[in-house]
């Protein structure tokens, strides 16, 4: 059984659908001061990503509204494909408006969460190890408190790192044989691909298929194939890619004209031979190029190719750091 919301009845409990995107970043623009935030999703990055998941919305997320519509609460759980074999790893995401803190709220909202994983677990019925993961700010003390009282363990740290574009850019060549070219059509499966074999010994990894590409990779409507940069061997192959993105709404929000380095990575096989540093250098040349200042990415701290020093290397520092939670089921 899922646990019922009868000690909240202010509120309008029912699950999110796809028309709650403007309410959700309404909330979370609202949030940003408390949560010492500089920037919250846009209706433009969220809409798509609730479209995606409507199938899942109805049983996996439950929401807490105000008379005036107001979204107070919010939780949502989303279950990543594994691959066969490999253990249930819950994705728990979920707020509370400022206004609202103090109720409990966020408490029953992970409590149900959870119920509701355990829940999916039982249904999937074959015996396969499952967790739940969830994340925040290591400054947003409130949520690390509620983690922990509820049985989640801190297990990662991740950086978000930012360089000033405006600062020398070296220039680094490839090995011969090797090129780089702007990302095309023509190559986004491939680079899908290339994504999967390089970050498969990551934490957290996932495969990806091509319709969560799609929502979050190159159809997303930050996306910028002109910034983005592949590695491409002899025979046309994608063996590292950097894939970059730029958010107007959020540059809005920050003043900073930034871009983002959503995802780096090289295969397996061709590590260790510059080709990331290549790919990263000659993304800073192309933001410099569209009149962007600055340049983001994200970084686990733990990242066992050694991606920290690399990106504190080009010029890159960490402006704010994250904290992921676990918990076995």
């Amino acid at each position: 059984m899922l646990p019922e919301a009868t000690q909240f009845p202010q509120f309008t409990w029912r699950p999110l659908t796809t028309a709650d995107a403007a309410a959700m970043c309404q909330t979370a623009v609202a949030d940003m001061d408390a949560d010492g935030a500089d920037s919250a999703q846009t209706v433009t990055e969220l809409q798509p990503l609730l479209d995606f998941l409507q199938n899942e919305l109805p049983h996996d997320s439950l929401a807490a509204f105000t008379a005036d519509g107001t979204l107070a609460a919010m939780g949502l759980l989303f279950l990543p494909p594994a691959a066969e074999g490999n253990e249930l790893r819950f994705n728990a995401s979920g707020t509370v408006h400022h206004a609202y803190r103090g109720q409990g709220l966020g408490a029953f909202i992970l409590s149900w969460i959870e119920a509701r994983a355990r829940q999916k677990v039982a249904e999937a019925g074959n015996g396969r190890a499952a967790l739940i993961q969830t994340s925040c700010r290591d400054h947003n003390q409130d949520r690390i408190d509620l983690f922990t009282q509820q049985g989640f363990q801190p297990t990662r740290y991740f950086y978000r790192m930012q360089r000033d574009l405006h600062q020398p850019i070296p220039d680094i060549q490839l090995a011969a044989g090797l090129q780089l070219r702007p990302w095309q059509p023509e190559l986004d499966n491939a680079t899908r691909l290339a994504f999967n074999d390089s970050f498969q010994d990551h934490f957290g990894f996932f495969p990806v298929n091509e319709e969560i590409w799609h929502v979050g990779f190159s159809g997303k409507p930050e996306f910028r194939g002109d910034l983005t940069r592949l590695a491409l061997d002899d025979a046309d192959n994608v063996i590292g890619f950097c894939i970059c993105s730029v958010s107007a709404g959020r540059n809005e929000q920050t003043g900073w004209n930034e871009g983002i380095m959503e995802d780096i990575g090289v295969i397996h096989g061709w590590r260790k031979k510059g080709i990331a540093s290549a790919l990263i250098v000659a993304a800073m040349h192309a933001f410099k190029e569209a009149g962007l200042d600055k340049a983001a990415l994200g970084v686990d701290t733990e990242n066992p190719t050694g991606a920290l020093r690399l990106y504190e290397n080009l010029g890159f520092y960490a402006m704010r750091r994250s904290v992921t939670f676990t918990k076995t089921l």
